[in-house]
Order: C-alpha cells, then sequence, then structure tokens
C-alpha cells in the first residue's frame, strides 16, 4: 500500500500541500485503506485549489474566519453529503499539524471545522416480493456459469452482510466453517459469517469453474484475462437479473440493507444484528433495516390489546411475534440509550 501522490503545484499552496503529505503520510502508518487515503487526498485537493486563492503564505496565518469562509465556498458547490468527507478531510488534516512539535497550524483550529447536518437515510432493502422472486430464480438447477456467479455472491452478501468490496476481495478456499476474515472500512478486520446456503452456492460455482485465478469471484468475459471481479462487473450482474425477472433494479448496498431487514424481521436481538453487520452503534440499524408495515400493525395490535381490547383475527401466533417485535424494538432503544450515557460520560471525563 502507498500513499497517493495527491498535490501537484497546481493544487494548493506549498505549505498546504506539505501539511496534507505529512497527514496522509500519518493516515497510512495507522493502516488506513488506499480508498479511503484517495478519498481525503480528493477533497484536500479541493480545499487547497481554494486556499490558492487567498493571501494565506503559511499555516500560521490561518483563522477560524479562513475555515469558514471555505466552508461556506464549499457549501455553494456541493450538497451537504458531499461536504462531510470534506469537512472530516480538513478537520483532520488541521488536527494533525496542531499535534505536532512544534504545532504547525493554530491548536484549537480544527475545532472550527463544522460538520454539515445529513438527514438519516431510509432504509433501501429490496421489496419484498422482488427478494421473493430473486430468491426463486435460485432455486432452480443450473450449470450457467454466470448464474452461478451471481447466485453465489448474492447469497454471500444477503447472509453475510458484506458490503461489495468485501466480498470481492475474498479468495478460494478462504471460508474455513463458513468463516472468513477480510479487511473492512477503514482498514480493521472482519469476520464474514455466510450461511450454509451461501456456501453451497460457492461450492457449485467453483465446481464448475476452469481457471485458476485465486480470486473467489472473478469475471467470465470471453477473450480476457480472467481477473478479480469488480464493481462494474457485479452491477452488470445484478442488471441482468432485473431484467431477466422484471423486478425494480437494485445495487449491492440494498442486498446489505435487506440483510439487516430480513434479520430483525426474524426478531434477531439488534446487538447480534449490528455486531453481524459491522456497525459501530445500534443507531446505524435504523438506516439499513426497514421495518415494514405488517411488524408496525402487529405492534399496533399488542398496544391494543394492551388496552383491553383484543382482535378477533389476532391468533395467539401473531401476538408472541408482535410482542416478540415490540420487545426486540424496546431492546434496540433501551441498549442505544446506555451506549449513549457511557460516551456522554467519557466525554465529560476527558
Amino acid at each position: 500500500m502507498s500513499v497517493p501522490t495527491a498535490f501537484d503545484p497546481t493544487q494548493g499552496p506549498a505549505w498546504f500541500r506539505d501539511l496534507c503529505a505529512g497527514y496522509l503520510a500519518h493516515l497510512h502508518r495507522k493502516g488506513r485503506r488506499p480508498k479511503t487515503l484517495l478519498g481525503y487526498a480528493v477533497d484536500l485537493r479541493a480545499c487547497g485549489r481554494w486556499l490558492q486563492t487567498q493571501p494565506i503564505t503559511e499555516a500560521h496565518q490561518l483563522t477560524g474566519g479562513d475555515v469558514e469562509r471555505w466552508q461556506d465556498f464549499r457549501a455553494g458547490q456541493v450538497a451537504p453529503v458531499t461536504q462531510q468527507p470534506a469537512a472530516a478531510a480538513v478537520r483532520g488534516v488541521l488536527r494533525w499539524a496542531a499535534t505536532q512539535e512544534p504545532p504547525l497550524c493554530p491548536p484549537t483550529l480544527w475545532l472550527r471545522v463544522i460538520t454539515p447536518h445529513v438527514p438519516a437515510a431510509l432504509p433501501r432493502p429490496i421489496p419484498r416480493p422482488d427478494l421473493e422472486r430473486v430468491l426463486a430464480s435460485f432455486a432452480r438447477e443450473t450449470t450457467d456459469l454466470l448464474r452461478l456467479r451471481t447466485k453465489a455472491l448474492f447469497l454471500v452478501i444477503l447472509s453475510s452482510g458484506a458490503r461489495y468490496s468485501e466480498a470481492t476481495s475474498l479468495g478460494r478456499g478462504q471460508f474455513e466453517g463458513r468463516t472468513a476474515t477480510v479487511t473492512g472500512k477503514g482498514g480493521g478486520s472482519k469476520l464474514l459469517v455466510i450461511s450454509k446456503a451461501a456456501e453451497r452456492a460457492v461450492d457449485d460455482y467453483l465446481a464448475v469453474r476452469t481457471d485458476s485465478c485465486q480470486a473467489l469471484f472473478v469475471n467470465h468475459m470471453q477473450g480476457w484475462p480472467t481477473t478479480r471481479l469488480g464493481h462494474r462487473g457485479v452491477q452488470e450482474s445484478w442488471d441482468a437479473l432485473c431484467v431477466e425477472l422484471k423486478i425494480r433494479r437494485f445495487v449491492s448496498h440494498q442486498i446489505r440493507h435487506t440483510c439487516a431487514t430480513q434479520l430483525l424481521r426474524q426478531n434477531v436481538n439488534p446487538l447480534t444484528i449490528a455486531k453481524h453487520m459491522d456497525h459501530h452503534s445500534l443507531a446505524t440499524i435504523q438506516t439499513y433495516a426497514e421495518v415494514g408495515l405488517d411488524e408496525r400493525h402487529l405492534m399496533l395490535e399488542v398496544l391494543d390489546l394492551r388496552t383491553g381490547q383484543r382482535p378477533a383475527q389476532l391468533s395467539d401466533e401473531d401476538l408472541a411475534r408482535a410482542e416478540a417485535s415490540a420487545f426486540a424494538a424496546y431492546e434496540a432503544l433501551r441498549i442505544e440509550s446506555l451506549h449513549r450515557a457511557v460516551r456522554e460520560l467519557l466525554e465529560v471525563s476527558a
């Protein structure tokens, strides 16, 4: 892994390029992934171009007003969701600079960088009817290589909750006992756990492959070398499946959302779901897992029951399922409140 060559003479004043090069080297030593470094480099280049238009000749001349003017300028160019990583990159480089010996910029300057508010994203699982059609199509026997690859990749992501980049980074024979360790988001290790159905699908796919590539998922383009499957090849597989089944187009991350949603519908403990999805907070589940109208109606039936009005059509099985859903939701809120209290206590202690 190498540090991106992100800055040239047209991408900001020399003092800022030096700061950014030092900061990226710092992230590299911390083991951040190349894609993370590249993303930070792109955002820092944009800030460098703005600094070139300002009468600032060294880092110590930077003020909080300069930081605010840069953020106002950036806000006029891109949406808040794009401003967020840019703010994180600039805050990071200023914070790193302030910790050097001697400090390379004012020590509290990084606190002036404001993270724009972005409304919480709604879960986007594959609609249930479409998911049922996909799974029904996979149940049909086939020896078609592309179909077997599509099935194996879909079930690996669906059962493990993996990001597509994590799934496509897998190698042959990497799964042991239906588990495999991959490099997750941010460069840390992540344990993927797949279902028995996904394991069988992977075995079926590998059984018909004749290439020697060690990647688990590869391209199969006639006349081209066999290489690891990339983002474009993955999406082309989903697009072909959607056209064939006449369902709405979906992307890889929606399969990840579908994993969380299906687990929540099965009343799996939210803490277990968060661990499986590699979430650092239970609150993230709210943006991944969708509670369907059926579950919400059942919870309202429980409310009627608690007020002494049990509908005749509510069976004991429905009641048990509704109570379990209500308890799971309560547990998620209770544990998240506890985590929030601990975080606040730690912040006060610090």
